[in-house]
């Protein structure tokens, strides 16, 4: 029973792996266009995005190894990836920014059909809690960048146009994440170890 007990310790902190998978539900409201102040054309984006990455590595660009739908489908002029600007520390930020590459997935600009979406982790140690970073005000104040078309938001371009649309509100019901293969380990010698000490009681009641 003591040698289950350490076989389950030595593998729980093994399951502590860096990579892991996360599935996020979005959606997007309230665009404001900064460039134009022009009415949004698509009022509401909803949409799934699910990733295999770790925390506290950066990727630029990376075209595979996720998967990311919208509704109503957002056009792209190129390929969409995702880049991961990694937390410092175990506890610290992390933000993931998907959209087209041919400008970077992190950069957005008008005569585009490209989306942008910017996850943000506040704890790298617990990825399923993200939320979308959003313009914090409507029109010309959006972003970091005051007026400027690189806004670190999540919206969407048109090819027909030179406006941006920004999201000013947005929620994110992330799914349960995929276990790692030391946690299904974990889980299988725990069980294990549960029936064996079931058994050895049964043995000793059967004994007396």
């Amino acid at each position: 029973m003591a040698l289950a007990s350490v076989a389950v310790m030595a593998l729980a902190s093994g399951a502590k792996a860096a990579t892991v998978t996360e599935t996020y539900d979005f959606t997007l409201s309230n665009f404001v266009d900064i460039i134009n102040n022009a009415p949004a054309p698509i009022p509401t984006v909803t949409g799934s995005f699910t990733v295999t990455f770790d925390p506290l590595v950066s990727v630029s660009n990376q075209t595979t190894g996720f998967t990311f739908n919208t509704s109503p489908g957002l056009a792209s002029d190129s390929p969409i990836g995702f880049s991961v600007f990694a937390a410092s520390s175990p506890t610290g930020d992390t933000t993931i920014a998907v959209g087209g590459t041919e400008l970077g997935a992190n950069e957005l600009t008008g005569f585009t059909n490209d989306p942008i979406v910017f996850f943000d982790i506040p704890n790298a140690s617990d990825p399923a809690k993200a939320s979308l970073v959003v313009c914090s005000q409507p029109g010309f104040s959006c972003g970091n960048f005051s007026g400027n078309e690189t806004v670190y938001a999540s919206g969407y371009a048109l090819a027909d146009s030179s406006s941006v649309f920004f999201a000013t509100v947005e929620s994110v019901s992330p799914a349960a994440g995929v276990p790692e293969p030391a946690a299904w380990a974990m889980m299988l010698v725990g069980f294990g170890g549960l029936g064996a000490a079931i058994r050895a009681r049964r043995k000793s009641l059967a004994a007396a």
